[in-house]
């Protein structure tokens, strides 16, 4: 019998690893992997997730912590080398720059960097050359890094984050996938009316619409100014807000008023 592959998928926090990882991984252990999952998770999660994968917890705090920079990279390098994976693969700022730097202490022959956006962009200042610098570092002790789309792999060679012979995409580009037995089995058009219904949207409206967490770095600042604006001119314009409402860099607190009290503005939460 062939020898599994031992992979080790890692993330900061739980979410993105319900989001961006877990899907992919039941898959490949279907396909004979042996998997690893590693985050800062809680029991629930280690429940719904152990039928396939070893779950190990790992206490790894979001935004900058020099604490956790040492503890961290000093944890994962110990094991990584007792469990000796074949491949790592990682995304979300603190979870890929502590395990490819670990991961190459440790001797890990393929570190894979899942580079689902670039933090850094909407900063200014130091705070944009620190957290540049950890891309880039991200990007030097990974073997592999794996971009969002085209346009964010042009941006990270023009940035000089990683040379182009190590950075792709996989296919026309996304984050883990879409199954499209799944999409194509209700009705669409009864989904369409019954959201608009339920959130008090007009079937004949036109709707924009934007799926993400709701912070700066994501440009809802931004995307709230240009719809207000908007609204004066295009009565019949709605803009639908998915996404939970998270902290870490938050919108304006003029704007965040704005899209609670516009009845135009849909703010749907967590879906």
């Amino acid at each position: 019998m062939d020898k599994k592959i031992k992979l080790c998928a890692l993330t900061t926090i739980s979410k993105t690893m319900d989001w961006f990882i877990v899907d992919s991984m039941r898959n490949l252990d279907k396909n004979g992997y042996d998997i690893t999952l590693v985050c800062n998770m809680d029991e629930e999660f280690i429940e719904k997730n152990k039928d396939y994968a070893r779950c190990v917890p790992l206490e790894m705090s979001r935004g900058a912590s020099v604490t956790d920079l040492f503890k961290s990279i000093l944890w994962l390098r110990k094991f990584f080398r007792k469990e000796k994976f074949d491949v790592v693969y990682f995304t979300s700022p603190n979870a890929s720059m502590y395990a490819s730097i670990a991961g190459f202490l440790a001797g890990v022959k393929t570190r894979v960097y899942s580079q689902c956006g670039l933090r850094y962009v909407s900063f200014g200042g130091i705070k944009r050359v620190i957290f540049k610098l950890v891309e880039k570092l991200t990007c030097v002790f990974s073997t592999h890094v794996r971009a969002q789309s085209p346009m964010n792999m042009q941006f990270a060679i023009d940035e000089g984050l990683c040379k182009k012979e190590k950075i792709s995409v996989i296919g026309i580009g996304g984050t883990t996938g879409v199954d499209l037995k799944e999409c194509r089995s209700f009705d669409h058009n009864q989904v369409k009316k019954d959201l608009r219904d339920k959130y008090g949207i007009p079937q004949d409206a036109f709707v924009f619409g934007y799926v993400g967490r709701i912070n700066a770095d994501k440009g809802i600042n931004e995307l709230i100014t240009a719809f207000t604006k908007l609204c004066g001119e295009k009565e019949d314009a709605y803009l639908a807000l998915v996404g939970m409402i998270d902290d870490t860099n938050p919108i304006t607190a003029e704007n965040m008023k704005i899209a609670e009290e516009n009845p135009r503005i849909v703010m749907t939460g967590n879906v």
